[in-house]
């Protein structure tokens, strides 16, 4: 996803793989996506440093449920911000899938 010459065409496709891949069963998948959706959103804060300065200055304190669990970590605001402007293209297809499970 980071080699990728024309990546934010993509980002859309691959962010519900990676997402997914996040909680596998298989644990080297589920280390392996944690690691590439790392990887997109440091590259993504990197190329968009001037966009996100004020939320990286500014940054509000994590919330209070990512203490709770042990192993939880909030994502980088790199990656969740890579899933907030990519959600609109992901949701239709996702509640299509969802209706479909009825």
């Amino acid at each position: 996803m980071v080699t990728l010459l024309d990546r934010y065409s993509y980002f859309y496709k691959l962010l519900p793989l990676l997402l997914t891949g996040i909680e596998d069963d298989v644990p080297s998948i589920a280390v392996k996506s944690v690691a590439m959706f790392d990887a997109a959103g440091k590259l993504w804060e990197e190329e968009n440093e001037q966009d996100i300065k004020d939320e990286k200055d500014f940054a509000a304190a994590d919330p209070v449920y990512y203490g709770v669990l042990e192993g939880v970590t909030r994502p980088r605001l790199g990656c969740r911000i890579l899933v907030t402007r990519n959600l609109s293209k992901i949701l239709p297809g996702l509640l299509n899938d969802l209706n479909t499970c009825r």
